[in-house]
């Protein structure tokens, strides 16, 4: 009688061992990643992939990203002297441009802002400027002009709340660094920037305010190409849909998410004139060497 009991039990513990073991099977059919074979249609793995990484890219990174405006107005005033003292025969007070619109990136400390040079920069303004003084003198005998360019930045996030910055330093290879004048309701988190040395064939998203749409994202490809170097800078290529007023927008990788370029403008085809998707951004290790030696220690 004992040995029977015994053999109830035995059984009973290899028909409850059997059924876990089926469970266990089914339960991990049920949470693993669709297969090659299992999957609806053949990428659907791959979109979903894609899919989530755009959701994080919007809820982790796009609070991240501005809008930056700017927009400059010259006053010009002209004298009967080349001293330009007393009062001028008339002044003249208009914008320059209606304004260009790009994007910045918090980095590093909270108030701070990463950009495009040209997006956030008056160089090409003054640079104009100083033309027009030079020809104006020369088509004006006995009249001398005097002028000055007032420039303002405009930070702007996704609820659309506005914030009034100022330009900290900018260099020849297209970045510009920007700061916050009030620091009231800024919230931004500074984006962690990677210090990947090949970034050839990365997979990446970018953010930017194409056509004066804020916060859209993109995904493309980094190229195999390598380096391009200009009389803006150095710069790689980017797939990804690129439209003026990308310029300053973030490149991330799909990998893990960390910054690893700024747009900085779509290439152009000269004959005839077009613009490609063909992007050029500056690459991490520029941006790095950049930030070393502008942010405030």
């Amino acid at each position: 009688m004992k040995i029977k009991i015994e053999n109830l039990y035995f059984k009973a513990i290899l028909v409850a061992l059997l059924i876990f073991f089926i469970a266990a099977m089914c339960y991990q059919k049920d949470v693993q990643q669709p297969s090659a074979k299992a999957e609806l249609y053949p990428g659907q793995a791959t979109v979903l992939a894609l899919d989530a990484a755009h959701k994080y890219a919007r809820e982790n990174l796009a609070p991240s990203n501005f809008s930056l405006k700017m927009e400059s107005t010259v006053t010009m005033k002209m004298f009967d002297n080349p001293k330009m003292e007393g009062v001028a025969k008339f002044t003249v007070r208009k914008p320059i441009v209606k304004g260009s619109i790009g994007s910045a990136t918090a980095v590093k400390k909270v108030g701070y802002l990463l950009s495009a040079k040209h997006v956030a920069s008056d160089e090409e303004f003054v640079k104009n400027l100083k033309v027009l003084k030079e020809k104006t003198d020369k088509e004006n005998p006995g009249l001398f002009m005097k002028a000055n360019i007032d420039t303002q930045l405009t930070l702007t996030d996704q609820n659309g709340k506005q914030f009034m910055a100022v330009l900290i330093a900018c260099d020849d290879n297209e970045l510009s660094l920007v700061r916050v004048k009030n620091l009231k309701g800024f919230t931004a988190k500074p984006i962690p920037i990677s210090t990947e040395k090949d970034l050839s064939d990365k997979a990446v998203v970018v953010i930017g305010t194409p056509q004066g749409i804020e916060n859209m994202i993109f995904d493309g490809r980094i190229s195999k190409a390598g380096r391009i170097k200009t009389e803006d800078g150095t710069f790689m290529y980017v797939n990804a849909s690129i439209n003026p007023g990308n310029s300053g927008g973030m490149l991330a990788t799909l990998g893990d998410m960390k910054l690893v370029g700024v747009m900085s403008q779509v290439e152009i085809n000269s004959n005839p004139p077009s613009l490609t998707d063909i992007g050029l951004f500056v690459p991490n290790d520029i941006i790095n060497k950049f930030l070393d030696k502008a942010m405030p220690k």
